[in-house]
């Protein structure tokens, strides 16, 4: 029987050892040929690696649900599944490689399993996720706790005292702005910018205005194109400023930001 392109599900009976050892000659030899039905082998070895994966009291699960009922899961396996019967968890990965090199019926198995890193021991893996889920957790709260707090405007916890925040995008759109202005030291405001799609390579600058009329130069920088954070101070009282700019050197406006007058 001629195969042109074997479907995933003929692959898949391919790696569970229940075709006629012809049509695995056929299978074989069309894989050696074509890339494409190898990322597709690829595919379902990578599958049947992840369910290894999956700890015991799991897996008995699944096969409650979807495979071979009630089987022991201290008996070998059925004859069909030979090609990924379990194996000794403390054979080297090396010493398994040759195993299945010296097997008559490995196939391009073998090829697959060389391309792969050993499985990572499993309490470390589930360690490591668990810490993963705890530190993006204290991440999410870190950020709503910050999102409320430049929604709020007021009095900010610790020693800044009084603060505005405002934000706005520019005229030619892509540009966005956004400034937190606060006055930690009498007299003094401190601009905290956050700008993002500007040119990358090219000069900016950010400057503040206040209610006199003056402008102060904040901070200049040359840009990456990505999202950045600019910080500078001005002689000014909070209530002054009105207006935080983003020029570019020949004095051309990006973006600019009105103040709220709730300190004014």
């Amino acid at each position: 029987m001629l195969i042109d392109h074997p479907v995933a599900e003929l692959l898949g009976v391919y790696y569970l050892d229940a075709l006629p050892a012809a049509q695995d000659g056929e299978i074989e030899a069309h894989l050696a040929v074509c890339a494409a039905c190898r990322g597709t082998a690829d595919e379902i070895v990578e599958l049947v690696a992840a369910l290894a994966l999956v700890h015991d009291e799991h897996r008995a699960g699944l096969l409650d649900a979807f495979g071979v009922l009630h089987r022991d899961r201290d008996a070998p396996p059925p004859a069909a599944f030979a090609r990924f019967a379990p194996m000794p968890v403390a054979t080297p990965a090396d010493d398994l490689i040759e195993d299945l090199a010296a097997a008559p019926d490995a196939g391009p198995l073998v090829r697959a399993v060389r391309l792969r890193r050993a499985p990572r021991d499993r309490g470390r893996t589930r360690a490591l996720a668990t810490t993963g889920t705890l530190f993006c957790a204290a991440l999410l709260i870190a950020g709503l706790a910050v999102t409320s707090l430049a929604r709020a405007g007021g009095d900010t916890p610790g020693a800044e005292g009084p603060y505005v925040t405002a934000a706005a995008t520019g005229q030619a759109g892509g540009v966005s702005l956004s400034v937190v202005v606060s006055e930690p030291v009498a007299g003094e405001a401190l601009v905290r910018a956050t700008v993002s799609g500007l040119d990358p390579d090219e000069p900016y600058q950010l400057h503040a205005t206040t209610a006199d009329g003056r402008t102060a130069l904040v901070s200049a920088w040359v840009d990456t194109g990505l999202v950045r954070d600019v910080t500078g101070r001005l002689d000014a009282v909070l209530a002054d400023v009105v207006s935080v700019t983003v020029t570019e050197p020949d004095g051309g406006t990006v973006v600019t930001v009105e103040l709220g007058d709730t300190y004014r």
